[in-house]
Parts: C-alpha cells; sequence; structure tokens
C-alpha cells in the first residue's frame, strides 16, 4: 500500500519547467489559456520541491512571454485576472532559485547594467560638443533678438525677463507687452467711409519671438547641466540597489535617470 502511494506521489511530482510548458501545450490544443489551466499551473510551481538553475530560470522566462502572448491573442473577458495567475506562477518559479543561480543571476545583471550605463555615459560624453553648440547658439538668438529691441527699457525688461525664466510675459496680450509696445489706430477706408483700425507695434513681433527663443535657450542651457551632472557623478554610476532574494537587481534612481536621459537626448 504505501509502495503504491509513494508511486502516486512520484507521478504527480511536476518540476517548474516542465509545468509551465505543459501549461503552454495544453493552451496550444485548447485554443485558449484557461483559468484551471493556470490554477494547475499554479499548484504545480508551489509544490515543486525542485531548485531551479538560472539557465532553468531564464527558459521559464521565455514561457512567461509565451504565455503571455498566447493570453492577449485570446482577448479573453478574464485577462486581468488570468495576467495575474502567470506573474504570480512566475514570482512562485523565482522563488526556487538555487543559491548559486541566485549569486549567478547577480553577477550577470551586474555585468549587463555596468555595461548598459557605461555606454549610456559615452553617448552624453560624445553628445556634450553638440550640447554646448546648442547653448551657444541659442543664447546669440536670445541676446541678437533683444539688442534689435527698439528701446533701452525694453531691451532691460528682455533681459530681466529671460534671466527670471519668466517667458510668459512676451506674451501676445500680456501687461508688459501692450505698455512697452501699444497698438496704434490708423483710419482705413472702408466702402461706406472711413473706420477706425488698430495695427500692432512695428516691434511687438520681434518682441514676442523671445517667449520661444528664451525657452529654447532655457531648455539647451538645462539639458547641459544635466549632462554635465552625469558624467561628473560618474564614480557613483555603479553602486546598484541591494538585490533582492531571487537575485533580481534594480537600477538606481539615479542610475534610471541616467539612462532616460542618454536615450532622450543621445
Amino acid at each position: 500500500m504505501n509502495g503504491i502511494f509513494s508511486c502516486f506521489t512520484r507521478q504527480s511530482s511536476v518540476d517548474t519547467l516542465q509545468a509551465f510548458q505543459n501549461t503552454i501545450d495544453k493552451a496550444n490544443k485548447d485554443g485558449r489559456v484557461s483559468s484551471s489551466n493556470l490554477n494547475n499551473l499554479l499548484k504545480a510551481v508551489k509544490n515543486s520541491p525542485e531548485q531551479l538553475t538560472l539557465n532553468q530560470y531564464k527558459k521559464v522566462k521565455d514561457n512567461v512571454i509565451t504565455l503571455n502572448a498566447l493570453l492577449k491573442k485570446q482577448h479573453s473577458n478574464l485577462h486581468t485576472e488570468k495576467d495575474a495567475k502567470i506573474t504570480e506562477a512566475f514570482t512562485q518559479a523565482s522563488l526556487k532559485l538555487h543559491p548559486e543561480a541566485r549569486s549567478e543571476r547577480i553577477r550577470e545583471a551586474t555585468q549587463a547594467h555596468t555595461a548598459v550605463i557605461n555606454q549610456a555615459l559615452e553617448s552624453i560624453k560624445h553628445a556634450l560638443p553638440d550640447l554646448e553648440s546648442c547653448v551657444h547658439n541659442t543664447r546669440y538668438e536670445v541676446d541678437s533678438t533683444i539688442s534689435s529691441l527698439p528701446t533701452l527699457a525694453s531691451r532691460q525688461k528682455a533681459k530681466e525677463m529671460i534671466s527670471r525664466n519668466h517667458f510668459s510675459a512676451f506674451g501676445q496680450n500680456t501687461a508688459i507687452t501692450r505698455s512697452l509696445f501699444p497698438p496704434h489706430t490708423e483710419q482705413v477706408e472702408r466702402g461706406n467711409g472711413y473706420r477706425s483700425q488698430e495695427f500692432d507695434h512695428s516691434a511687438k513681433s520681434t518682441w514676442t519671438s523671445l517667449q520661444n527663443l528664451g525657452r529654447q535657450q532655457a531648455d539647451a542651457k538645462e539639458m547641459l547641466s544635466q549632462a554635465t551632472a552625469f558624467l561628473k557623478h560618474r564614480d557613483n554610476a555603479l553602486t546598484f540597489n541591494k538585490p533582492d532574494h531571487t537575485g533580481k537587481l534594480e537600477l538606481t534612481a539615479y542610475q534610471q535617470a541616467l539612462l532616460d536621459f542618454a536615450r532622450a537626448n543621445t
């Protein structure tokens, strides 16, 4: 009797990787990812006594991607619930990493993150001359535009607003704009006689153009400032967050900001 029970136990035990593969095979056979199929997967993964190697864990990850793709094509009304079960099964699998596999995962992640961060820093370094040139060009545009304003008062006010990053002051109908560049009224001939018509000051468009030019200059200066700051903090760039109990190694907020900046601006 004990022998029969032991035999039954061995037959019902499925390793984690095989459990995921069985789930995929059944989903392909049935043409859908069913809730019962995912429940069986979750139960099998939880009950599996096996510790995963890193290679097995990577295969499980590939299987999760496959399951998610099958579920997405299914357009199930229970997509959220089924997706949560797949995620939970993967989380449970992550807990079964062998300690040596966990250490290996940390080493691989450290190497990968380091390479990506170093590449981002190099990209920023190579982009630095262009960023500096952009600051120079936008400053020249702003200074030239201010110099072309007709009065000392308007030039002084423009410099003040630019220095304060108060770009909205250059709007078409702000009090400052109307004060420095008041419209004038002329009598214009119409079909039934003359009528008064208001015309903008001849230099108003020069003044209002500083709204965009000032913002462009400020953006260029901010981008150069960020790039310089990232390069100066390079010594701190490779201190990662502490890995979790599954060996998952997360970037710090600083490192993520560095990568985001490099992707957006280089």
